[in-house]
C-alpha cells in the first residue's frame, strides 16, 4: 500500500505520520484494506473523496 504524506508549511502538522498509518494498516484484517490504494495524508479537504459502501460487505 502507497502513503503519501503532503508537506506541511504551516500549523498544524499532520496529526499522523506515514509511519503512524504503516502500523495501523498492518494490524487490520487483510479484507479490510484489499481495496484501499492510495493512503493521503493532506490538511487539504478534497471534494473528490471517495468511498465505496458497496465494498463493505
Amino acid at each position: 500500500m502507497r502513503i503519501v504524506e503532503d508537506k506541511v508549511t504551516a500549523y498544524p502538522p499532520h496529526p499522523l505520520t506515514k509511519g503512524d498509518g504503516k502500523i495501523i494498516f498492518d494490524h487490520l484484517p487483510e479484507e479490510w484494506v484489499m481495496d484501499v490504494d492510495p493512503v493521503h495524508l493532506s490538511t487539504r479537504r478534497y471534494d473528490r473523496t471517495t468511498l465505496h459502501p458497496d465494498r463493505t460487505t
